[in-house]
């Protein structure tokens, strides 16, 4: 058969792949056999050189998925189509695949065309199933939801496993600047146990998820059927290859989130039903493409509102946070005010100058962190902090209160004084805040008398 001759007469980009057939079933080699003039120059633009019969791993890079649709195409007889952003090279990429006669006993044949992009033709995006048009509407109309955006993300997990048909599916969120991660959304078949958070996230779970982005390589997502395609996985990527066989996983997806060349997460399900391998990958890929920008923005809000919530200089609550916390407080509950004032901070900025008392800051909101780990400390402006303590009886208040002040001993940098007040009868937030202040500036009173300051 005359590949070269055959593949020549498409006007855009073309070229032949091969499927090796094994005596035991499984997939061999996949190899690019032949290609034309135009997909010789999109190789040459982007400094691969082409040689015929070679590794289709020579001229593009390893992708699970792509190999999938070699397999179902050339050996399967199935015509496939699928228009995906080429993450790698920038592109995207509207691919054909039909199957082609073979004269060789142990090799299938497949065209695979393409034709690419820089910008999203949106007819092409829109192009799609009845089945994944539905599914992507119904994402579209949560995703306009803005009540409830942890609601939303949690309905649209359970119709990705739905329509995976999978025991478990996940959206997992990353961060690999500060090397952590965190689930956002879980779904699970009835009968399979919830989801282990804490073994999921964080330190934890993040030495499998720093290899995912080396093992989906560009592409839009990573899809094996079976022990065997889990089995490539070994080569590529040990750690998760580790982790999957551990837990008996059969089958996965993992499709990245990326918004401007960064990922910002994955989505990722077990044992699926591998015969809607086809539907599912354009599922997810449109799903993922719709998803990834709205949880950009939502996480973006969330660093800005934390900002705007949070001291830079000591990383402490600021008055905002703290009003924030005033305005929701039931008063009508006994709780317990503190404030507290660095003693001789000005001394040290006139003496030593501003960085050293802004180093003495950061001290004291250690030590105050230190004095009430299990709540929130304010830095209300100057040297001032405020703790309010809730759920807790008048001695332990006033207990803490007093530790405030025998710190020093430990921290001889930082001396606080510091006044409080417990109110379980007046029920009144503003004058109890109000008693704490006059308390605390009268501690600082007699802390000058007695330094002669």
């Amino acid at each position: 058969m005359d590949l070269k001759s055959f593949v020549d007469t498409f006007d855009s980009c073309a070229c032949i792949v091969s499927v090796e057939l094994c005596g035991d079933g499984t997939r061999g080699d996949i190899r690019v056999e032949e290609g034309n003039t135009q997909f010789y120059d999109s190789l040459k633009r982007i400094g691969k050189d082409f040689r015929a019969g070679c590794l289709y791993t020579d001229v593009l890079s390893k992708d699970l998925s792509f190999e999938d649709f070699c397999y179902r195409c050339a050996v399967l007889k199935r015509p496939l189509h699928s228009y995906v952003d080429w993450r790698e090279l920038g592109f995207w990429v509207n691919t054909f695949m039909l199957p082609v006669a073979s004269d060789k006993e142990n090799t299938a044949y497949c065209v695979y065309v393409y034709e690419a992009s820089r910008t999203p033709d949106f007819d092409k995006l829109t192009d799609i199933s009845m089945v994944t048009s539905a599914y992507v509407l119904k994402t579209m109309i949560k995703l306009s939801d803005g009540n409830n955006y942890q609601e939303s993300m949690d309905s649209i997990i359970k119709d990705i496993r739905a329509l995976c048909n999978a025991n478990r599916c996940c959206i997992t969120l990353t961060d690999f600047t500060a090397q952590t991660c965190s689930v956002l959304c879980e779904d699970h078949a009835p009968g399979v146990p919830d989801l282990d958070i804490p073994q999921f996230s964080g330190a934890a779970f993040y030495p499998v998820v720093k290899t995912w982005p080396a093992t989906v390589a560009g592409s839009n997502g990573v899809i094996a059927k079976d022990r065997n395609e889990i089995e490539k996985i070994r080569y590529r990527n040990p750690v998760w290859f580790d982790s999957l066989t551990s837990k008996g996983v059969k089958s996965v997806i993992l499709f990245p989130l990326k918004t401007d060349k960064e990922t910002i997460g994955f989505i990722w399900a077990t044992n699926f039903e591998v015969e809607d391998a086809v539907t599912i990958k354009e599922v997810l890929e449109l799903t993922a493409f719709l998803i990834a920008p709205k949880i950009a923005n939502h996480e973006l809000m969330c660093r800005l509102r934390e900002m705007s919530m949070t001291d830079i200089l000591t990383g402490l609550k600021n008055r905002n946070a703290m009003n924030t916390v005033l305005d929701t407080m039931d008063a009508s509950k006994p709780y317990g005010v503190i404030y507290a004032d660095i003693n001789g901070l000005k001394r040290t900025n006139d003496s030593l100058g501003h960085a050293a008392g802004d180093k003495l800051l950061r001290e004291a909101a250690a030590v105050l962190r230190e004095a009430f780990p299990d709540t929130d400390v304010f830095r209300t402006g100057g040297d001032e902090f405020v703790v309010i303590l809730r759920d807790i009886s008048k001695e332990d208040f006033y207990a803490r209160l007093e530790s405030i002040k025998g710190k020093s001993q430990t921290h001889p940098s930082v001396d606080f004084a510091a006044g409080g007040f417990y109110d379980d009868e007046i029920h009144n937030l503003g004058a109890a805040m109000q008693k704490a202040d006059e308390r605390m500036y009268a501690d600082k009173a007699e802390f000058y008398k007695k330094s002669g300051i």
